[in-house]
Parts: structure tokens; C-alpha cells; sequence
């Protein structure tokens, strides 16, 4: 009886993928002629028309350059080559869209920083160190106070660097996700400048590679990179000066200090230590509070100057 159960149940599957076979063959004609699936996509006769095509080469076509041969120009899909005209109203560069949101938004929380506590090493499954940090509470940065912080930083890159007509390198970012990644990438948006990144995780050949390839002059890394960025800067002749992100909750107050609550994690400090040590003589290596105090005094400087370039009217008596 229950091997006579096992044929039934091989029959009723046999007779089921039989029906859906069936089902998919037959309909499978009429799908392909009547309907229009995103696997035809139009080829436009013009920037503004289009038909339905299903020329099998036309409908590989997904996206065209919006500037017709030029490669490099922006693609966009075939169905709104002119759809798009401005992602947000008054803003033509990245630099626009961060100011709109500060004037927008000044008082909002825009980057979070958590505090490393304490740092404990712990065997991991196959047998390597494991880095286990001990994490305080959120401190948040508000839209104004993050730009403050882009504005004293991008005024000290200008202050370093000069302006992009003298050279136009491309300033390289090599560091984990956080709030001074934002800072450091927005400073150089807001001087002109190129930005080229590199995963935190590459191998110092391709590091190497990376910092070659771009010919960066600048390199903004964090504490925990700084030492594997010193490692291998005498093969990157191109790279003039490090401004490393320091591990710490930023204090608002004092401005130009780090909150002495954050303990830096102890691979941070190794790390920064080592780089002291090991740095070349012809490199200069800077933190990003130094960096920060540099723009802030050039914006005061130039503010003092207006001050003093500014009329006084005179009254003359009769």
C-alpha cells in the first residue's frame, strides 16, 4: 500500500509540471507579440521621441549620452533623455545642494559620533586578534556646526595648497565611513578641487596602485590608516602632505579641541604613534584640528581686513 501511495504521488507531480509545461509553451508565443516587456526598450528617433521597437539590436539600448557622441557626457535612459533639468531648484553643483541644506536645515542633527570607551582584543575563530570596542553615546553635530567645521577646513586646504590653477591634483581620501570623510570631502567640492577614494580595506600594493594612478598630493586618512599609509609612502612620490581624522568626539564649544572624554582607541594610538616615528622628513603630516585652527584664523585674518577696508564718512560743517 505505501509503495502503491509513492507511484501516485510521482504521477500527480509528473501530470503538474506536465499542465504547467503546457501552459508556458503555449502562451509563450502570444506574450512575446503582444506585449511590451522591459527586455524591448525603445531606440529613439530623436532626443525627445520614441518609438517601440523590437529590432533585436535596437532593443539592447537602454541609455544614451545626453550630449550625442560624447561619451563622457552623462547618460541617461532612452524614454528621458530631456526628462531631467535640476535635481533640486537653485542648485547647479554639489556645493549648492550642501548650502540649501544648511540654510534649510541648520539646527537638525547631520553626523553622529560615537566615543570609543575601551578597546579589548579577543581570539577569533581562526586563531586571529579580534578588535572589540566599547562604545558611548551618540554625539550629534548639527547641520551649522558641520559646516563651520567644512568652511575653517577648506579654508585651510586653500591656505596649504593654493588655488586649483596652479595644480589640479586630486585630493585622495583613504578611510573608514565617518563624519570627517563628509567634512573633508565637501572642503575640496567647495575649493574645485578632484576627489579620488580608496577603500579602507585595499592591500598596500593596491594602495600603492591607487596613490600612483591618481598622483594625489594630499591624502586625507584616518588614525587607525595613518601608519599603513606611512608604510608605503616613499613608493608614492607624488604625496606632499597626510591630514589624518583623529579618534574623538568633536567639543562644539571649545571648537578647535577634541573632547578629552573620547579615549582613542589603542590601535589609533599605535598608530599615530608609529607614523610620528616613521614619518619622512620631506612629508608633512598634519591632523585635522590643526588644519581646521589654520582656516579658522585665515577666515578671522580676512575678516578683520574688511573691517579695516571699509569707508568711514565724513561730515563737514559749514
Amino acid at each position: 500500500m505505501r509503495c502503491f501511495t509513492k507511484i501516485l504521488v510521482v504521477i500527480g507531480i509528473e501530470v503538474i509540471k506536465l499542465v504547467v509545461y503546457a501552459y508556458e509553451y503555449l502562451t509563450w508565443p502570444l506574450y512575446y507579440l503582444f506585449s511590451k516587456t522591459l527586455r524591448y526598450m525603445p531606440l529613439p528617433n530623436s532626443p525627445v521621441e520614441s518609438d517601440w521597437t523590437y529590432n533585436e539590436e535596437e532593443s539592447r539600448t537602454l541609455a544614451l549620452p545626453v550630449r550625442e557622441g560624447d561619451p563622457g557626457s552623462p547618460w541617461r535612459a532612452v524614454e528621458a533623455l530631456d526628462g531631467l533639468t535640476s535635481s533640486l531648484p537653485g542648485c547647479k553643483d554639489l556645493v549648492d545642494v550642501w548650502l540649501r541644506t544648511v540654510k534649510l536645515w541648520p539646527d537638525l542633527p547631520a553626523f553622529g559620533t560615537r566615543a570609543v570607551l575601551r578597546t579589548d582584543y579577543r581570539p577569533g575563530p581562526d586563531g586571529r586578534q579580534m578588535i572589540e570596542l566599547t562604545l558611548g553615546e551618540y554625539s550629534w553635530e548639527t547641520f551649522w556646526d558641520a559646516e563651520r567645521r567644512v568652511s575653517n577646513l577648506a579654508a585651510g586646504l586653500f591656505s596649504m595648497l593654493g588655488s586649483i590653477k596652479e595644480h589640479n591634483q586630486p585630493v585622495t581620501l583613504f578611510s573608514e565611513t565617518r563624519a570627517e570623510w563628509m567634512f573633508a570631502a565637501q572642503a575640496c567640492f567647495r575649493l574645485n578641487r578632484p576627489v579620488a577614494t580608496l577603500y579602507a580595506t585595499l592591500s598596500d600594493d593596491a594602495l600603492v596602485h591607487g596613490f600612483n594612478e591618481t598622483e594625489a598630493v594630499v591624502v586625507f586618512t584616518s588614525d587607525e590608516l595613518l601608519s599603513k599609509v606611512i608604510k608605503i609612502v616613499q613608493r608614492c612620490p607624488s604625496i606632499q602632505r597626510i591630514i589624518y581624522f583623529t579618534n574623538g568626539v568633536f567639543n562644539r564649544e571649545l571648537y578647535t579641541e577634541v573632547d578629552n572624554l573620547a579615549v582613542p582607541a589603542g590601535s589609533a594610538t599605535a598608530s599615530v604613534a608609529e607614523a610620528l616615528t616613521k614619518c619622512p622628513p620631506n612629508l608633512h603630516l598634519h591632523d585635522i584640528i590643526e588644519v581646521e585652527r589654520l582656516g579658522a584664523a585665515v577666515i578671522l585674518r580676512d575678516k578683520e581686513k574688511q573691517k579695516k577696508d571699509l569707508s568711514t564718512p565724513l561730515t563737514v560743517d559749514n
